[in-house]
């Protein structure tokens, strides 16, 4: 009885993902400036310093273009926001890796077969990754709140 419920309802199951996938159409949404030259969320190296926000990589601000007063002022600045956009993407990567430890945790843990320290040490893995996940979070919100000062 129990199998007959079972298959019953993974043919139902199956039915519904079949014809729900099928009815499934994803919007585009039309590009952005924020999502100009982004690979997997990272943003690109000139992020802030198009002249267009038509996503052209060819018309990028000079020095002279940024906001400030003298041009040592916007050379700074400019500089300053090269740095940050290098470090988000520095952290991002990291990032990346931090979720790629989680799953590594979790894989571990799975295949512990019942050793208390295997699980344990597969634990101790996935919370070192979460702490550093939230560390990186937290690290590109400060960087991306820096530079929106900066960016006009």
């Amino acid at each position: 009885m129990k199998r007959l419920f079972g298959s019953i309802a993974l043919v139902v199951f199956g039915v519904i993902s079949v014809f729900g996938l099928a009815a499934y159409q994803p919007v585009q949404p039309a590009p952005t400036a924020a999502a100009c030259g982004e690979i997997l969320g990272i943003p690109a190296w000139y992020t802030g310093l198009q002249k267009n926000d038509d996503c052209s990589k060819s018309e990028l601000k000079g020095p002279r273009d940024m906001a400030g007063g003298s041009d040592e002022e916007k050379l700074r600045t400019y500089i300053w926001v090269i740095v940050l956009n290098i470090s988000t993407i520095i952290l991002m990567l990291v990032g990346y890796i931090a979720v790629g430890y989680v799953l590594y945790g979790g894989f571990r843990y799975l295949t512990s077969g019942g050793s208390a320290n295997a699980a344990v040490s597969a634990r101790r893995i996935i919370a070192n990754a979460l702490v550093g996940m939230v560390v990186v979070f937290a690290s590109v919100a400060i960087i991306n709140l820096i530079k929106g000062g900066l960016i006009d």
